[in-house]
């Protein structure tokens, strides 16, 4: 297993060829998931109560874990004019709740009210949620510095960061549906719901293909972009993003699921799919890196088998809910809904192009300044810690994208645009409040630095950017939730 190791390193045709065939094994299993879903499931029964959300919220048709009735073993599907009747019940609901002066906010610091404990109670599992994917990744940082080896490190780093940035530039959709989907779920348009959902997904497998062909093609090409020519961690680095580009179609649409399930107010149902996802990815860690001796490369095929495992559940659920059909992959929106689309992640995508651009050029800068890679795998190691508290401020960013598009909704039924502006504002002040937090919190973990290395010289490079990069939390907070 260990020349099986060196082998991937050397030969990025052998990490291709184990990348795909997992790649065509779990596809394959996620195919099966359309088959074996259940059509007679649906969307929960009218007045069933809602997981997690403060009283006076409408909990009618609301989608969530389905709990079977004491009458009954299983589960039956509403008929049509039942399903109507609930959604009806959703907009009324919704209409009277909106009305509702006592949980209207009053101001814009915080002060325990209706929309502070709606904060609280939308913000906790999207945090949580959140924050697996760091800790996922400081996980593939700890198990691949268990090597020994700062050129592997580095190249792991650095090829994550490509994958990452090349991911993130073309993913828009989560931004763009989650207000639309919390929009057409707050006016209890349930047909709205589905129309936008089914156009993301058709998106989602598209953009996912370019992404995956890029990787697929030009690996070398996109790691260069960071790496310079004949540093060490390119031999590491190439072979990992190939190991990752399998990934690229499923990890898009588990984006859609995400942001689909926060469009409608359920943050549970993410925060499990995600926990039993990851925790899968950790498992796999230690025996493909180590024990199997795949080093480098087994910690992208942990990554790309976890993602497929999370795309399979998060269409599973979707289906079973009757949120998407099976032939919602594959049914080409109207270039109308594809514009409305595209318009709209676009001015995100600016900021999302810009920001990912300081990352992938920074990067750059450190690779080159020392070919060594002792001052990228610091960097490596520094930037993952620094992302666990920046992922608790883009969930703070996801709840606004939740709560402001729904306090819009209220405006347009009773035209107070007063209450909206408040809530806006409130959001602002908890990213503040937040990321001072975190900043603090931050400080407090440099002593973590040790446990990620047993390297002395790159435990020391990593102090002075952990520091800085605590102190940018303060105003990430602000920047996040105004985004």
């Amino acid at each position: 297993m260990g020349h099986m190791a060196v082998e991937s390193r050397r030969n990025p045709s052998l990490a291709f060829s184990l990348t795909y065939s997992i790649w065509l094994l779990t596809w394959t299993s996620m195919a099966a998931s359309f088959l074996i879903s259940s059509p007679g499931v649906t969307r929960d029964s009218a007045g069933r109560r809602a997981i997690g959300l403060p009283a006076g919220f409408p909990r009618t048709s609301r989608p969530g874990w389905s709990v079977p009735s004491k009458r009954t073993s299983s589960f039956k599907g509403l008929s049509d004019k039942t399903q109507k009747h609930s959604q009806a019940s959703a907009a009324s609901a919704f209409a009277a709740n909106a009305t509702d002066a006592s949980q209207k906010p009053k101001g814009m610091l915080p002060r325990g009210d209706y929309l502070d404990k709606m904060v609280v109670v939308l913000s906790f599992p999207a945090i949580l949620n959140f924050m697996l994917v760091p800790l996922v990744g400081a996980a593939d940082t700890f198990w691949v510095g268990k090597m020994g080896n700062a050129a592997a490190l580095a190249g792991q780093g650095a090829a994550n960061q490509v994958f990452s940035t090349t991911f993130w530039v073309l993913g828009f959709l989560p931004s763009v549906i989650t207000p639309l989907v919390a929009s057409a779920y707050g006016k209890g348009d349930m047909e709205g719901v589905r129309k936008h959902i089914a156009e993301a997904l058709f998106l989602a497998t598209f953009i996912g293909t370019i992404g995956m062909t890029l990787v697929v093609l030009i690996p070398q090409i996109l790691v260069s972009v960071v790496i310079p020519s004949g540093a060490p961690a390119m031999e590491y680095a190439v072979p990992y993003i190939l190991a990752r580009g399998a990934s690229f179609v499923p990890a898009m649409l588990t984006t859609v699921g995400f942001a689909t399930f926060r469009g409608t107010l359920d943050t549970f149902t993410p925060l499990m799919v995600s926990a039993f996802s990851n925790l899968f990815h950790i498992a796999l860690l230690p025996i493909f890196v180590l024990k199997l001796g795949f080093g480098v490369v087994g910690a992208g095929l942990a990554t790309c088998i976890s993602d497929v495992v999370s795309c399979s559940v998060y269409l599973t659920i979707l289906l079973r809910k009757k949120f998407i059909e099976s032939s919602s992959l594959f049914r080409v929106p109207t270039l109308a809904a594809i514009s409305e689309l595209m318009s709209a992640g676009f001015s995100v995508q600016l900021r999302t192009l810009a920001m990912n651009s300081v990352f992938i050029v920074g990067s750059g800068r450190i690779q080159a300044m020392d070919l060594t890679g002792t001052s990228a795998a610091a960097h490596t190691i520094a930037t993952q810690l620094w992302s666990i508290g920046g992922v608790i401020l883009l969930a703070m960013s996801t709840v606004a994208a939740i709560l402001v598009p729904k306090a819009m909704a209220t405006a347009s039924i009773d035209g107070d645009l007063v209450s909206a502006r408040h809530t806006a504002n409130r959001m602002l002040i908890w990213g503040l409040i937040v990321g001072c937090i975190l900043a603090a919190v931050q400080l407090s973990m440099i002593p973590l630095l040790n446990v990620f290395t047993p390297l002395e010289e790159v435990r020391e490079a990593a102090r002075v950017p952990f520091t800085i990069s605590a102190a940018m939390q303060i105003m990430n907070g602000v920047v996040f939730v105004g985004e």
